[in-house]
């Protein structure tokens, strides 16, 4: 019963350092908008994992699921969109830069590891694995009872949240970066696992985690409790995930415009404009096609989404 309790130690010893080192780098070098992104990803961050919702999650099922929510989502989703490396790496103190970070950095087998991890196939990988693993009942119901089993799994979810929201808001454009497209793949196929895992945990007919039923006054009986967590896994989640989406569409269309203005300026003649014309006309026909295919992806997944939930709703109802 004690595990989140050092979940709570080890988040209070992190959070600060983290803020601190923030801090430090931020001296004369304010960056408007992404340093309240990045407070805002770090206060979830601890209310995610401190208490009281630590303690009231360890007989709620709901409650866990909120700080899922928060750990695994929200929080790493604002601070990978402050793009906080640089000025963390400025404010940590200089003997740990110098002694700890840059061998590291520079060691061959951590890179080759860090390429690896940030590979598109290995975050989505994590990031829906750590959700499907955590979700096995015999494994969560000994998380609320072992302390060592509890930090893994809420630091796995952290840390591949981290890495999964790193790579899907990467300001660099391909090559460096990913496509905006395979973003938007790895988006979908997240908001499909999630919807998966929610909607067999709302419409199940029988508990799954008795581990929450030894709670001396319940909030709600089991089978509730569960029913208002898958939802939130369902629901909340996948809207959140929906921002970020978003988000990538919104970066996806500022960087072609910028690719556009790039392309027309360095012409030394006008034929660069019947390659990307400029009236409004023009750009609607240019970009109809890129439309077109983008609307039906959308629509399919749409309609995808709608028939796997069906389909684990009925399966678990009459199967």
């Amino acid at each position: 019963m004690m595990g989140m309790g050092l979940l709570t130690v080890v988040t209070l010893f992190a959070v600060p350092a983290f803020a601190i080192a923030y801090a430090r780098g931020c001296k004369g070098h304010g960056r408007g908008w992404r340093d309240y992104a990045f407070a805002a990803g770090l206060i979830i961050a601890l209310a995610s994992s401190t208490w009281p919702l630590e303690h009231l999650a360890r007989h709620h099922f709901d409650l866990h699921q909120a700080m899922f929510l928060g750990l695994r989502i929200a929080g790493p989703m604002l601070i990978a969109l402050s793009h906080p490396a640089g000025t963390l790496l400025r404010g940590t103190p200089r003997g740990l830069r110098g002694g700890l970070i840059a061998p590291a950095l520079r060691n061959r087998t951590v890179r080759e590891g860090w390429r690896l991890v940030r590979m598109p196939a290995t975050a989505l990988g994590l990031y829906l694995g750590t959700l499907f693993a955590w979700s096995v009942p015999a494994w969560q119901d000994a998380a609320l009872l072992m302390p060592a089993i509890a930090l893994l799994l809420h630091l796995s979810m952290f840390l591949a949240g981290m890495v999964f929201w790193t790579r899907i808001f990467d300001r660099r454009p391909a090559p460096h970066g990913l496509r905006h497209g395979v973003r938007l793949m790895m988006l979908w196929l997240a908001i499909l696992g999630q919807i998966l895992v929610g909607s067999a945990t709302t419409l199940k007919s029988v508990p799954w985690y008795p581990g929450y039923a030894a709670v001396p006054v319940p909030i709600l009986d089991l089978m509730r409790d569960e029913m208002v967590g898958g939802f939130l896994l369902w629901i909340p989640s996948s809207l959140v995930t929906l921002l970020g989406l978003i988000a990538v569409v919104d970066m996806w269309g500022r960087h072609e415009t910028r690719m556009d203005a790039r392309r027309t300026a360095w012409s030394p003649s006008n034929s660069a404009i019947l390659l990307y014309p400029t009236s409004s006309e023009g750009l609607r026909t240019m970009a109809q096609p890129k439309n077109r295919v983008l609307a039906l992806s959308m629509a399919l997944f749409a309609l995808f989404i709608l028939s796997a939930t069906l389909l684990v709703g009925l399966g678990y109802r009459y199967l």
